[in-house]
């Protein structure tokens, strides 16, 4: 439950922003019936001593609890390059390298949820990894994914900064280092020599690869 909270004024305060002596606690009717009382670290300052203090409280939401320590994913990522070039409007194709790190056999109980952004507001994606055809990992085994994010034909021509994030959901998300993506403007061309780079990059990749399945 989150509350605002201004203007707190005590019987002879003058205003002006000052900060006055805060009560004792807060108490909070419950839906369920009941009260509880909320200790207090401070109050709001005084702007107006004729006028109440103002209250506003949001609905009681559910505590979420955190991911347990048993769900973290023993593994490390990497990408395969540290800079990528892609159109305005285009697909950023990129692999990202996935190592084990446990010194026994693992294989995903379930296949995480990815999270991938360009720049740090520009563009963002959350998909499930296609894990099932990668089995089981050996001791320091490692596997190569193939993963694409669509470039927004909003976006400005410039240098932008890529990241990805695995196991949404779980203990510890893994990240990946760093890298940077240059975007260049679109060109007349630039939507079938995209197509035609993409048919050519997915013939050559090597069976271990695979691509990721979108939510």
């Amino acid at each position: 439950m989150q509350i605002w909270w201004s203007n707190w004024c005590r019987v002879g305060d003058q205003g002006g922003g000052k900060l006055s002596a805060p009560p004792s606690g807060v108490e909070v009717t419950l839906p369920s019936g009941g009260r509880a009382r909320l200790k207090v670290a401070g109050a709001p300052r005084c702007d107006q001593p004729a006028e109440p203090s103002r209250v506003a409280v949001r609905p009681f939401e559910p505590v979420v609890s955190p991911p347990k320590r048993s769900t973290r994913l023993p593994v490390r990522l990497s990408f395969d390059a540290a800079s990528y070039r892609v159109r305005v409007g285009g697909r950023l194709h990129y692999r990202v390298r996935l190592t084990s790190t446990s010194r026994q056999p693992f294989r995903f109980r379930s296949c995480p949820l990815y999270f991938e952004q360009l720049g740090p507001s520009v563009w963002q994606e959350i998909h499930y990894l296609n894990c099932k055809p990668a089995g089981t990992f050996a001791p320091r085994a490692a596997a190569v994914f193939a993963i694409e994010l669509r470039v927004p034909r909003t976006i400005r021509p410039g240098r932008y900064r890529l990241l990805f994030e695995l196991g949404l959901g779980t203990y510890q998300l893994v990240q990946t280092p760093a890298a940077q993506v240059v975007v260049r403007p679109r060109g007349r061309n630039a939507r079938f020599a995209g197509r035609s780079r993409v048919r050519r990059q997915r013939e050559a990749m090597h069976p271990i690869l695979t691509f990721n399945s979108g939510l």
